[in-house]
């Protein structure tokens, strides 16, 4: 399956968090020998502190008309928000996303009689906490499970689909059908890239990540998508564009070469963020987790086509 999309790109500027950058690279520098406990946890806090982009008006708007609800998480509130009635699809948003960010999913599913509800993850929009991590991020994904009924299908967005994944191998039994857009492989290459972005030295590296690792409370050598894939029941459509520069295209190309039940519907020009405004990766992801005939309305109508041949 491919689509594509014409795309007009503008850079993004990043002379807002430049200043950031150098400082980081000079207190690494200056402290990281003679204080490298000290300046591991405070790069850890940096690391595992989202920066979400303010609400848009679609956003706010979006939000305004769903009903606003609380979920139960161990790291505190989840503010989540519930449209329509029936079976219920979760929508899940990346790092420094928030939940109506996939606001564009809405309108078509409960068209399709759908229940949607989407949360913002913790330290993330209106939701507790100010740090967060991949199993933090997973137990909030599980915490959602948890407190919908009949929950039938997830999207999900980047970091939202590595949770997912995460959650649905060591915490709860999820739904049979997902949809992962843009996911990652590992958290390794996230931390590569911090690494790169700092100029970190390998021993600072490998200290951090075994501290985003203790913070996690997952070994992060058990959380690779290539090895969860494989015990995966649920059925999974993969949609990654070949422009993203946030989450290599070849990550989500890989995932779904490892999922049991996956197709890959590849993109052109939407990059990382405006594929989820994209009209034809909506329709693809809302026909795929909600234009189907369940397996009891198959066994029905199979029995009824029976029935009508004996008679």
């Amino acid at each position: 399956m491919s689509t594509a999309a014409a795309s007009t790109r503008s850079p993004k500027s990043t002379n807002g968090r430049a200043w950031i950058v150098d400082a980081m690279r000079h207190g690494a520098r200056v402290f990281g020998p003679v204080a490298p406990g000290l300046t591991t946890r405070v790069l850890a806090d940096l690391f595992c502190t989202p920066r979400p982009r303010p609400l848009d008006d679609g956003q706010r708007t979006a939000l305004s008309r769903g009903e606003r609800f609380t979920i139960d998480h161990e790291g505190g509130r989840l503010d989540a928000w519930s449209y329509g009635e029936g079976p219920a699809v979760l929508l899940v948003h990346g790092w420094a996303g928030r939940g109506a960010q996939l606001h564009h999913f809405i309108e078509p599913l409960v068209a399709r009689g759908r229940r949607v509800v989407l949360f913002d993850a913790p330290a993330h929009g209106a939701s507790d906490g100010s740090t967060t991590n991949l199993g933090d991020f997973a137990r909030s994904v599980a915490a959602a499970l948890g407190s919908v009924d009949d929950v039938e299908a997830i999207i999900a967005h980047s970091m939202g689909g590595a949770s997912t994944a995460v959650a649905l191998a060591r915490f709860i039994e999820g739904p049979g059908r997902l949809v992962f857009i843009a996911p990652p492989v590992h958290p390794s290459a996230w931390i590569a890239r911090f690494q790169e972005m700092i100029d970190l030295s390998d021993e600072l590296t490998a200290r951090l990540t075994a501290e985003v690792e203790r913070r996690a409370r997952i070994p992060l050598d058990e959380v690779h998508a290539t090895d969860i894939a494989p015990s995966m029941s649920a059925r999974l459509l993969v949609i990654h564009d070949r422009d993203d520069r946030e989450v290599p295209y070849d990550s989500g190309r890989t995932i779904a070469g490892a999922w049991p039940r996956a197709e890959l519907l590849t993109t052109e020009g939407l990059g990382h963020n405006r594929i989820l405004r994209d009209s034809e990766v909506i329709d693809a992801a809302v026909r795929f987790v909600a234009g189907y005939q369940s397996k009891e309305s198959q066994e029905n109508q199979e029995n009824q086509e029976n029935q009508g041949n004996r008679s």
